[in-house]
């Protein structure tokens, strides 16, 4: 089964294919690697792993786990209008999940 990832989960298993030199086409991998890098607000495999653990607390689905792993929403309007399916939490619950991101992401 797989399973969505985020932008940045995504960007760190390319890094480990450049390291490795796992990559088939070398124009695709570069252009995925330049498209990936220019999402940096997580910087490391650890951050992005404990916001990982964070949002799945919430018994999100692996969907939107990636989704907002993806936007780092920081209001909750944010969330709601990218993610309408969490519209079905509580407004508590919503507030949780930001003030996370923000902690965990330390804006």
């Amino acid at each position: 089964m797989l399973i969505p990832i985020s932008v940045y989960e995504a960007n760190f298993i390319i890094q480990e294919a450049n390291k490795k030199n796992t990559y088939t086409n070398k124009v695709i991998h570069e252009s995925v690697v330049k498209y990936l890098s220019s999402f940096d607000s997580i910087k490391t495999k650890d951050v992005a792993q404990n916001l990982r653990t964070h949002l799945l607390k919430f018994n999100l689905s692996q969907e939107e786990v990636a989704l907002i792993a993806s936007i780092l929403p920081e209001y909750k309007s944010e969330v709601l209008s990218l993610v309408p399916s969490l519209k079905r939490l509580d407004d508590v619950v919503i507030d949780q999940i930001v003030k996370g991101i923000r902690s965990i992401v330390q804006r």
